[in-house]
């Protein structure tokens, strides 16, 4: 956020090392920042379990324990320093950069099982599966240092005024940033969910599952997103970010129920273990592919994602596998969370 009025470097009169002093706007309230560690952790042990041992899908959820770590970490140092070291410079930047960089994990975990839908999809996907995987994390991994960087420049009250507004405004460009990629997925998300409506696809209990999911984790990270903004372009003093409440009810709770929404509907026991797994037209047989290969350069893939060049070439034969009437071997359908077996 913009630097404090008049010169002032914390929540309160004073400066380092004053009695009372805080680089929050506010004292933090003790054992709020202690239930959310634990739970954190049990979220966090949840993941390890079902991704890493009930469903052994390394690849496809890697994500998902690492981002209940990171804010384990700002919740305990959050706790410390709610306990009188709430003038400990070190500690306030240590908890507010692990609470800033650990969200925009989830939108790279949401890319990745994006990218297995439309594999699974691959006829009524709007771009190419591996392009949406590589387009979001890449973009994500922008904001994840524009995030890094700024949280740690902005949270350094000890920083002269340039120095923190040059953090604020880095902050600002991430959370910005941050809707934008969000939505953008959102918009690939309802224009995937539409296709497979019109196609008459209303039955696969673990597609409708995945779909609203995706459609819940965005909301609720974007809830964080715009409070968080909001917070910062109001400024040092503004009423939002001098009340905690705002923090506990817009920040910690959507952050959590994302995370404890993933619990509750685990992504690996809802999608296809191999991307090679692909839904036939009918509907309802599931088949072995080639999967969808596209043999542009790399650079080609990441400026035009989508490949617009070729559909204005009418040349797509090179995802038309599906469209084979050759036989193909079956894949064991098992849409009832049990798991699927793991390709070679």
């Amino acid at each position: 956020m913009s630097a404090p009025p008049g010169g002032r470097t914390g929540g309160f009169k004073g400066g380092p090392g004053t009695e009372g002093f805080s680089y929050f706007q506010y004292y933090p309230v003790k054992g709020a920042s202690a239930v959310f560690a634990v739970l954190w952790v049990i979220s966090g042990a949840l993941h390890v379990w079902q991704n890493n041992l009930r469903y052994k899908t390394h690849r496809l959820g890697f994500l998902l324990p690492w981002a209940p770590q990171i804010f384990m970490v700002g919740y305990i140092v959050r706790e410390v320093c709610a306990h009188g070291k709430y003038g400990d410079l070190n500690l306030f930047i240590t908890a507010t950069v692990m609470l800033f960089v650990a969200p925009p994990l989830y939108l790279a975990a949401n890319s990745i099982f994006l990218g297995r839908l439309l594999y699974y999809i691959p006829w009524l996907s709007p771009m190419h599966p591996g392009r949406v995987v590589s387009t979001f994390l890449g973009l994500d991994f922008i904001v994840e240092v524009l995030t890094s960087s700024g949280a740690s420049i902005a949270s350094n009250l000890s920083n002269p005024p340039d120095r923190l507004q040059t953090g604020s405004l880095l902050i600002k460009i991430s959370l910005f940033a941050q809707l934008v990629l969000f939505f953008s997925f959102f918009v690939v998300v309802a224009t995937f969910h539409y296709r497979v409506h019109k196609a008459g696809i209303r039955n696969n209990r673990s597609l409708r599952v995945m779909i609203y999911m995706l459609y819940a984790s965005t909301v609720l990270i974007t809830i964080r997103n715009i409070y968080r903004l909001t917070e910062y372009f109001e400024g040092w003093g503004s009423e939002m970010g001098g009340v905690e409440a705002y923090f506990w009810c817009l920040d910690a709770v959507p952050t959590l129920l994302n995370s404890a929404m993933m619990n509750v509907f685990p992504p690996a026991s809802y999608l296809p273990r191999s991307r090679l797994t692909y839904l036939a037209r009918d509907c309802v047989t599931e088949r072995q592919g080639p999967g969808w290969v596209d043999n542009r350069p790399v650079w080609k893939t990441i400026v035009d994602p989508f490949n617009f060049a070729s559909w204005k070439q009418g040349n797509e034969k090179d995802k038309a596998f599906w469209d084979e009437d050759d036989d193909t071997e079956l894949a064991e359908n098992n849409n009832k969370g049990g798991g699927r077996k793991e390709s070679t």
